[in-house]
Formats: C-alpha cells, structure tokens, sequence
C-alpha cells in the first residue's frame, strides 16, 4: 500500500507546481542597481556641481536644483549637503544651518580654500553680520513685500485675516516715514518703537509724520488714524504683537545695519551660515524667510556678467521655514546662476509649508530629487507607477511580470541606499556615501573652523521727536 501513496503524493506536488498563478510575485532580483536609470555616467568627482551618490553633477545640471528628503537622521546632510559643501569652487555660497553642522564640519576646509566665512546668528551679535531688512528694501514695492512677509505667519495663524491686513498697511506707512530718516533710524527695531509711541503719545508721532512726510504720506497717515480709537487699538496691538522680536536686544543691534552687500557674494568667494538654533527657530524662523525672500530677488534682479560668481543656497532642515515666492524662484534662478540643494523630511512637510499647489510647484521646479528609505507611501506609490513593471521569466519556464520596485521595497530601501528622479528620466536605485566614508571629504570636514568675530554695532538709534509746538494746528490728527 505504501507504493500507492507515493504515487498519490507525486501526482498532488505536479498538479500543485504546474497550476501556480502566472502573477506569482518573484523575489526582487539581486543585481537591481543605478544601472537602470543610467546615472553612471552623471556622477563624477571631476564635475564641481552638487554632490549625489559617488560625485557630483556639473555645474549646469545643477542650476536646475536638488530636493532631498529623509526622515530626521535619515542621513541627508552627511551624504549630501556636506559633500556639496566641501567641494564648492569659484562661487559663493549661502547656508541655512540650523544645526550649525555644516559650519563645523565645511568652514575650515572653505577658509583654507580662500572663502572669507561669515555667520548671519539673530541672536549672537557677537558673532554675526548685520543684516537690515528694511534698509535692503528700497522701493515701495520692496517695502510692501517686506512687510506682507513680516505679517505672513499672522495670516495664516487667524481666522479674521483683517487684522494683519490693516497692521500690514499701517507698517509700511511707518517704513515710509522712516525712509525719510537717517539710514541709522530706518530699522525694525525702531519701527516697533515708533508704534509703542502710538500707543502712548500719539502726538509724537503727530509731530514726526508733520514734519518729515510729504502730503501723499501724510494723507495717508492721517486716514488710518482716523478710524475709530478700539480699532486703532487692536491695529497697533496686532503690529506690537508680530514685530515683538525686534525688542529683543540681540535681534535688534543684528537686524540694526548691513554689513554684507548681496553684491559681495557676487564679487567675491563667500560662505554665509545662517545659524538658526532649533529651539528658537519658531521664533527666528520669519527673519530667515525675509532674508531668503530678499536674497532671491536681488539675485533676479539684474543680468550676471562674465566676471561675477555664480551662487550655491544650500539649506538644511528648509522646511522650517516658509520663503515667500520660493515655487517662483525655483522657476527662474537658474537663468541667474544660482543653484539651490534643499533639504526637508516629508513632502507633507512642504504642503503645510506652501499649500499643495504650491509644493507640487517647488517639487516641479526641482529637476533633481533624491528620495532616502523612510519615504512617504504617496511618494512611494508615485515612484511605483513611474518606475513601471518588468517582465521575467519563471523556473517553469512561464512569463511572470511584477513592477521594479513595489511601494513597500521603496519605503524600506536598505541602509546607505537611495532614489535619484532626473526630471522625466527614469528613476534610479543609487548608493550614498557619506562623507565619513570618503577620506579625502573626511579630512577636509575635520579642518578646524574659523574663529568669527561678529561686525554689527552696540547700541541703537530710535527716533528723537520733535518738540510738539511746532507741529502747525492744520496738521495736528490726534488730540
């Protein structure tokens, strides 16, 4: 009987092994690499562009920009933007470095090189350039910009848009005036003190505005304070409120004058680090927009000569902090030799940064994405659908078809491996060095920093009021 099982057995395994599905999903293959996106040959450490993989791309490729997103310690900075920092040549370059990780392990090895390295820290003047908003915006519409992007976070944190709104308008009435001063009085530190002077003695800046503004701006000023006295009220109280920051003494001796032109990162190798500590940087964060927002349109704003050097943004942790025109600038910086590599976590992250409409714009307009393990299932899926499907052919012999990478395999990329999307090539399996692993990157990144001294001044200058008798009966608006 026993020779009658076996025979029973058998015919079961062959009808099992030849009525298995033609959808059976094989295991991924072994040999799946960067060669199918065919980016070999891109990647190289004679190229002097950003850095992705085992080299760089050209300088050309990379005015067309780079987003990469990892999880935090996902490895972004040290397979990606430090590489890039190191090997930086004949441009300049601006650094969003919350961390202060790419100062450490770059400035040395960029002072060496011959980089005159400068540190934009809101609150260490000790150590800082002096950045002033309001003295880089010089016209109207510089100054309207100014203030939309000082009042933007208020917009988006209320409901009743009216108020920042009316506080906006009032701003700029103030930075009107104030353009009208010397240079030493056109700061934020002193426009928040000419509104605390409206709260208290309104009749000072009666006087200032009678003395100093033409009859366009003084129209103006005189019908806004004119609305009712509650209303008023909460309007100054909405510009106390948001401009709060510049009572900070730190901030304000900063934010107090320019001692670095945007002109001089043209004209000269340059490394700026913008340090922005982590725990302050929901306070900070809207001075490091106003200088991105500022720095991009001055980068737009005239035809780059031969002789003038071409601009690396390269920004960590970017979203933290929400760039006023940002998507519009990733469309045309690089008509200006200007390439931005940046960093965030999430796409999530960007949508409630900019809005989806808007983070799909800055996603379109960055031709190069790297994308580490860790992934989002949406971008995930997006990667599958592009990558599409591959056929084979099964140990029985049948064709089998399963797609190149499945939205798990992407998510759960191994250790030290990435996806690299060129614009509409194909996406590729890459593997990340980081530059630890490099000696050569590895030793310049343990060049010492440089000691930096901070140039901004020590006091303040707030405007001194006229004497209230000469302010002429006609022109008195308050009281």
């Amino acid at each position: 009987m026993w020779w009658i099982i076996a025979i029973i057995c058998g015919c079961l395994f062959l009808l099992a092994l030849f009525s298995k599905s033609d959808e059976e999903e094989p295991v991924l293959k072994q040999d799946y690499d960067d060669t199918f996106g065919e980016t070999k040959e891109s990647f190289s450490p004679s190229n002097d562009g950003i850095w992705i993989g085992k080299g760089m791309i050209n300088r050309e490729l990379s005015f067309r920009h780079c987003c990469v997103i990892a999880p935090s310690g996902g490895g972004k900075t040290s397979s990606i933007l430090i590489p890039t920092a190191l090997e930086l040549n004949n441009c300049s370059a601006v650094f969003l470095d919350p961390a202060e990780e790419l100062f450490t392990k770059t400035s040395g090895a960029l002072s060496r090189k011959g980089y005159d390295i400068r540190i934009l820290n809101f609150t260490k003047p000790e150590v800082s350039i002096g950045f002033n908003p309001l003295l880089t915006a010089k016209t109207n519409t510089e100054l309207n910009l100014l203030a939309e992007a000082i009042f933007a976070q208020s917009m988006k944190q209320t409901k009743d848009s009216f108020w920042p709104m009316m506080a906006s308008r009032f701003v700029v009435i103030m930075f009107q005036l104030q353009k009208k001063l010397p240079e030493s009085e056109q700061t934020l530190a002193n426009t928040l003190y000419l509104i605390n002077c409206m709260q208290g003695d309104p009749r000072k800046v009666d006087a200032l505005f009678a003395k100093y503004a033409d009859q366009k701006l003084f129209e103006e000023y005189k019908a806004m304070v004119k609305h009712d006295g509650k209303l008023i009220s909460n309007i100054l109280a909405t510009c106390q409120s948001t401009l709060g920051i510049f009572g900070d003494e730190n901030v304000a001796r900063v934010t107090s004058t320019n001692t670095l032109s945007f002109e001089d990162l043209r004209n000269e190798p340059i490394a700026l680090y913008i340090h922005m500590p982590i725990m302050d940087a929901k306070y900070l964060s809207f001075l490091a927009e106003i200088f991105f927002h500022q720095f991009f349109r001055f980068c737009m704003s005239h035809t780059v000569t031969e002789d003038e050097l071409d601009l690396f943004v390269i920004a960590d942790e970017a979203g933290s902090i929400s760039i006023k025109g940002f998507p519009e600038a990733l469309a045309n910086l690089r008509k200006f030799f200007v390439s931005v590599t940046f960093a965030i976590q999430s796409k999530s992250q960007l949508v409630e940064r900019y809005g989806k409409e808007d983070a799909e714009t800055i996603l379109a307009n960055s031709y190069h994405k790297v994308l580490f393990p860790g992934m989002e299932a949406s971008l995930a899926k997006e990667l599958e659908t592009r990558m599409g499907k591959w056929s084979f052919e099964r140990e029985d012999g049948k064709r089998g078809q399963r797609e190149v990478m499945t939205i798990s395999e992407l998510i759960h990329l191994p250790p030290g491996k990435a996806i690299y999307v060129a614009g509409p090539k194909r996406p590729a399996l890459i593997t990340l060095y980081p530059y630890y692993d490099n000696a050569r990157l590895h030793g310049k990144s343990n060049i010492d920093p440089p000691t930096i001294l901070g140039d901004v001044p020590q006091t303040i200058t707030y405007t001194k009021f006229p004497e209230l008798k000469i302010v002429p009966k006609e022109k008195v608006v308050n009281g």
